[in-house]
């Protein structure tokens, strides 16, 4: 339980980090600000989802490995 709420914390960090990175991206493009967290919202979803996904796959093949 705490390896979890430790990544979680981890997670959120990069979450924020890449989601005002986009929102700053989409602006420049000449995104309206609604447009902009839209997108930024979904693109970071997207992201992160797939990188928490790998880390959980590679920790399981990991466990089975040394198993």
């Amino acid at each position: 339980i705490v390896r979890r709420i430790i990544m979680n914390n981890l997670w959120d960090k990069d979450e924020k980090r890449m989601y005002r990175k986009l929102f700053k991206e989409y602006k420049r493009e000449g995104c309206s600000n609604e447009e902009a967290r839209m997108y930024a919202k979904l693109d970071c979803k997207n992201s992160i989802g797939l990188d928490i996904d790998s880390a959980e796959r590679l920790y399981k093949d990991t466990l089975e490995d040394v198993s």
